[in-house]
């Protein structure tokens, strides 16, 4: 549990308001909170810089895949790939990736029903 909270739950347990303290405690709580945020801010951007790393370019995705340049190309115009970005460069999700390759080829009514719904998506 952080110190701000701790600091407070001690204030509530001695029925003290936050109105009633002096200057120096009201330092030292600001100080706490901010310690907590800084804290909280350090934790997102590592959780950021995680995500991050699922990024790949299509020659990652060549390597994972072992599929030609071309033939990536090929699936991504006929849809059978996911992407994060359709321009250049073309990013793709490790993790999605991952997953597509796990799942197998879909059977030929998944396909369709996928055309479908993407289709029914654009006219939206």
């Amino acid at each position: 549990m952080n110190k701000c909270l701790i600091y407070f739950f001690n204030m509530i347990e001695n029925s003290r308001n936050v109105f009633t303290l002096t200057v120096e405690e009201f330092k030292e709580v600001s100080k706490l909170v901010l310690a907590d945020l800084i804290d909280l801010l350090k934790q997102k951007v590592q959780i950021e810089d995680k995500e991050s790393n699922d990024i790949i370019s299509i020659h990652d995705v060549s390597i994972m895949t072992g599929y030609k340049l071309s033939t990536i190309y090929t699936k991504l115009s006929r849809k059978e790939m996911p992407v994060l970005s359709s321009r250049r460069p073309l990013l793709f999700s490790k993790n999605a990736i991952s997953e597509w390759i796990n799942s197998g080829r879909p059977s030929e009514s998944e396909r369709i029903a996928n055309e479908f719904k993407i289709n029914k998506k654009k006219k939206v």
